[in-house]
């Protein structure tokens, strides 16, 4: 059996012991109810995350949207300049008289017109380009130059000086 007295280590250490346990007992039953879940996220602050997670991503896809139209328009703008010069290098090889000189624009819409091979292997031929609208007409005069009588197809584009010439 344990002796009682001062001087016993046990007892003292215990009953410190015990006494700092209620002590954080007593302060923890003194909080309020809404202080002992702090741990976690309240519902409230979910919410909130969601909702700014949602605007930026709102922002995120507009702008990426405006990219890829760019994109798009671009690409669409340079495969009818590319179309535009093999369809003009054909009919010039067919005898079709589609090259107005020095006018891309007028070049363009002989093409759009159509125009007959007369010579060789394509005599009889029907050399046309698809309808194109002139916001379609403008993107691909970006990507055309005039080079030895012809147009020349220019990946980068013409800058806006030279564009038409």
């Amino acid at each position: 059996m344990r002796d009682a007295s001062p001087g016993n280590k046990y007892l003292n250490n215990s009953s410190l012991a015990g006494a700092f346990r209620l002590s954080l007992l007593k302060k923890h039953l003194q909080r309020s109810p809404f202080a002992r879940c702090r741990a976690a996220f309240s519902v409230v602050e979910m919410l909130i995350v969601v909702a700014i997670i949602g605007a930026l991503s709102a922002v995120v896809i507009s702008f990426y949207g405006r990219y890829h139209r760019d994109v798009v328009l671009r690409v669409r703008d340079q495969r009818n300049a590319q179309e535009i010069t093999s369809l003009t290098m054909g009919a010039n090889a067919a005898g079709a008289e589609v090259i107005a000189p020095d006018d891309m624009e007028q070049t363009i819409l002989n093409l759009i017109e159509g125009r007959n091979g007369k010579v060789g292997a394509f005599k009889g031929h029907h050399f046309g380009l698809s309808k194109l609208t002139a916001e379609e007409i403008a993107g691909a005069m970006r990507y055309l130059r005039w080079h030895a009588g012809f147009p020349s197809y220019v990946p980068e584009g013409v800058p806006a000086v030279d564009a038409g010439n």
